[in-house]
């Protein structure tokens, strides 16, 4: 699974409704963007700690491009939770 590998986003064009829910129950970010500007093996960072406003994501310290989500504020609180299991943890002990 992509999480237990580290992956904490997934950036493609789009994503359809199911794989976009199932991302962010396991804490993946889904951003969309351009990916014609990414190439496999290319370096990708972005900036998480405030999934709101404008959204850069640096290739390879080189170029930036535009990125976007369609992340709810509970969707946001989920991820960064690290998952569904966690935020429902999280919130259960209140």
């Amino acid at each position: 699974a992509p999480f237990e590998l580290g992956i904490k986003a997934v950036f493609a064009k789009s994503f359809a409704r199911i794989h976009h829910d199932n991302l962010v129950n396991v804490g993946i970010i889904p951003f969309v963007c351009d990916t014609d500007e990414i190439n496999q093996g290319d370096h990708l960072s972005i900036d998480v700690s405030d999934l709101k406003g404008d959204l850069r994501v640096n290739i390879n310290g080189k170029k930036e491009v535009p990125v976007t989500h369609n992340l709810s504020d509970r969707d946001i609180a989920i991820v960064k939770a690290g998952g569904l299991l966690a935020y429902t943890r999280e919130r259960s002990r209140g």
